[in-house]
């Protein structure tokens, strides 16, 4: 039970970072090992009978349609055809002598584009903060400017720039809230939900100082996850509990005659040039899919978009939820590992490939494996097999106790319409959890944590034996690896301390490993930020940990907040400034805050006084940038305070800061502005863009709707038109 894992630090960086919460934390219960298989619906009625089936309470019998639909491999072609990639903000095309080199978004597979909040085209940067689009000329960066902003609709985090073409995925403001009514026991329950949707908008920003919205997009449900492949985006939609609110108490209790089928489906509306070109069902029935095993309520919708043409989309969707997406050039996979239909959780992974053809996707093959998948990088297809590293528990166990657990990892090869088990290396680290995994070509590597961090190194050259060929145990965690040239990984993590039989993480780690030696990795350089009160977003969030190997730099946030208080003789409290301290090598090395950076005041009160809280020690919130090489380990370069002016308000930074390069220039990008250095002096500033801040409008309250009357309904749930009651 030694692994705490500094839960008051990173569990804020946990949601929405696509991290397997139950993979983590082994929130699991046992579950039936088995080969997936998904079914296609045959009818509209069908589809709908199944929905309203599907909402009746958890607790009735698990539902299935009774007619047996053609097996879904008749529709499962194997002619595919993968998009053609595009490079990111350049279009498809060559990259000319005349751009200048620059960082783009850190990503899985080369060729597969994915979101973020921040791009660059080596020229101007692209932001999205606060539901507004900024567009900065950043080159030259002494002459730094915004040139032009675009107001979208509602709040988003994911954003893509595709050569002249900005696409961004965002969530209205108000979500449309809507009454629900469900038949429990002789009562009517009544109670709001919220209908989500997701808005594509396209922007062409041809005229950086004009850009104009090309066509607007609007999806019910929100957004999983995402990719680009050339124009192509694709989306992995997911639609919860929103068709309830279109299903009276009658048809929950199974009376199906009064809804229509177009109610159920989620729906949308696609303008192109404003003018609206397509609104309806997202999906025809025939593009339906249901597993064996049912999955309870929600959709998991694919969908295909071309960006220079909308309204011609395609989608499929699976009547299930969908837990972590991972996307080659080949095919999309989709894991389903949340829960059983009776609310138990799964110790299994269902996967379900979609290949990629010429109009969009198509659903191809299913299979399960053992365990859980933490995040997409535990995923990876290579030579037409599959490679999947999972975590299973044998029993429920408490939060931290994972003394039962095991990991391994699957090769998986198609045939037919099955994901088959080809090869599988088991029994890894047992009383351990994966926090990171990276397949590279023929080779693995993963590592789980416990106590000491075990590395290890896996040769999968022969799919069908894969084989650890090395491990390494040294203190702390890594939670993101990714190649540093041919013999060596960079790693981002934590460091950690074993105190009287408990685990605390203690400041944020940066490794280099030497793997010349397969069989024998190394530490060569490593280097820790902060203590205790050290995070950073790039933990669970590799687009935050920006690298830069044209110049072997990196770059990522970093806040720190050491609150330490003493009181002296005479009772007073005191607070003072101190030097952050970096360990690198195992050297103590001091590093001194740039001017930038806010200290705290001395506090001197009589004991007992209410007093305002000074601030903490070590207090840093910014962009950290090293120099990080195989021959020299780690050289910080220095740091970029993005920390609020507001001297009593210590959390109230900006919600995100990420960083870029550009030339020999480092740019601190935040939801509050840009502020450019230069790498060589990177403590002076040499221009500020600073965001206008919008103005939030107070919420607004669903209007109030008068609740059914319980005494006046019958013991099958429906409500008297007279005025007889229950007994």
């Amino acid at each position: 039970m030694k692994r705490l894992l500094a839960v008051t630090v990173l569990l804020v960086g946990l949601t929405g970072c696509g991290v397997d919460w139950t993979t983590l934390f082994g929130w699991n219960n046992t579950g039936d090992t088995g080969e997936a298989r998904l079914k296609q619906f045959t009818s509209e009625s069908e589809l709908k009978e199944y929905l309203v089936n599907q909402a009746s309470p958890r607790n009735t019998n698990v539902y299935a349609p009774v007619p047996t639909p053609a097996d879904a491999s008749g529709s499962m072609s194997q002619d595919n055809a993968a998009p053609t990639a595009m490079n990111e903000g350049t279009g498809n095309v060559e990259q000319s002598s005349d751009i200048p080199d620059y960082s783009t978004t850190t990503e899985q597979e080369e060729g597969v584009h994915e979101a973020d909040i921040v791009k660059s085209d080596g020229n101007y940067l692209y932001i999205l903060s606060d539901g507004i689009l900024h567009i900065v000329d950043a080159n030259p960066a002494i002459e730094m400017s915004e040139v032009s902003t675009v107001d979208i609709e509602g709040w988003g985090n994911d954003m893509y720039l595709v050569g002249d073409k900005v696409v961004i995925l965002s969530q209205p403001d108000s979500p449309v809230f809507a009454m629900a009514e469900q038949s429990l026991s002789s009562e009517i329950a009544s109670f709001w939900i919220f209908e989500q949707t997701i808005v594509v908008t396209v922007i062409d920003v041809t005229d950086r100082a004009a850009p104009a919205i090309k066509s607007r997009s609007e999806f019910d449900g929100w957004v999983n996850s995402s990719r680009m492949i050339g124009t192509k985006l694709y989306m992995v939609i997911t639609n919860d509990l929103a068709f309830l609110n279109r299903i009276s108490a009658d048809d929950v209790d199974g009376t199906t005659t009064e809804v229509e089928l177009a109610d159920l489906l989620p729906n949308v509306t696609i303008e192109v040039d404003g003018k609206t070109e397509y609104s309806g069902d997202v999906a025809d029935y025939s593009e339906y899919y249901y597993p064996e095993d049912s999955d309870g309520l929600g959709f998991s919708t694919i969908v295909t978009m071309d960006i220079d043409s909308p309204q011609n989309y395609t989608a499929q969707s699976v009547v299930g939820y969908p837990s972590n997406i991972y996307a080659s050039t080949e095919a999309l996979y989709i894991t389903d590992t949340d829960y059983t239909y009776d609310g138990t959780l799964r110790q299994t992974t269902d996967i379900y490939k979609f290949s990629f053809t010429d109009s969009g996707t198509e659903l191809v093959a299913s299979g399960t494996v053992p365990g859980r998948v933490l995040n997409q990088y535990s995923m990876s297809e290579y030579n037409g097999y599959l490679r999947v590293a999972t975590t299973t528990v044998s029993s429920g166990r408490w939060l931290f106790d994972d003394s039962d657990s095991s990991n391994a990892v699957y090769v998986l090869k198609q045939n037919g319409d099955a994901l088959e088990l080809a090869g599988k290396l088991e029994g890894l680290a047992p009383g351990e959890s994966i926090y990171s995994a990276r397949f590279l070509g023929d080779k693995g590597y993963l590592v789980t944590f416990e106590q000491i961090d075990p590395l290890f190194t896996l040769d999968l050259s022969d799919p069908t034996n894969p084989v650890a060929v090395g491990e390494l145990k040294v203190p702390g965690f890594s939670t993101f690896i990714t190649p540093l040239g041919e013999n060596h990984l960079l790693t981002i993590g934590q460091d950690t301390n074993d105190d009287n039989g408990w685990t605390f993480a203690e400041g944020v780690r940066l490794s280099i490993f030497d793997i010349s030696d397969f069989a024998n990795p190394t530490l060569a350089h490593y280097e820790v930020i902060g203590e205790t009160g050290a995070y950073s977003e790039a933990l669970y969030n590799p687009k935050a940990f920006t690298l830069y190997t044209q110049s072997d730099l990196i770059a990522f946030p970093v806040e720190i907040y050491d609150w330490n208080y003493a009181v002296d003789d005479d009772g007073l409290l005191g607070g003072s400034v101190a030097t952050e301290t970096a360990t690198t090598n195992n050297e103590a090395v001091t590093d001194t805050p740039p001017t930038e950076t806010e200290g705290s005041t001395d506090v001197d009160e009589p004991a007992g006084t209410v007093i305002d809280i000074p601030a903490p020690n070590n207090y840093f919130v910014g962009l950290y940038v090293y120099k990080a090489t195989a021959e020299n380990g780690f050289e910080l370069i220095g740091r970029i305070s993005t920390a609020t002016d507001n001297e009593y308000c210590y959390y109230c930074g900006p919600s995100f800061t990420r960083g870029a390069f550009i030339d020999d220039n480092v740019y601190a990008m935040t939801s509050e502005g840009v502020k450019a250095a230069s790498v060589s002096a990177i403590e002076t500033i040499l221009s500020t863009v600073e965001f206008e801040q919008p103005e939030y409008p107070e919420p607004v309250a669903p209007e109030p709707v008068e609740k059914p009357d319980i005494d006046n309904v019958t013991d099958n749930g429906n409500v008297n038109s007279g005025n007889a009651t229950n007994e």
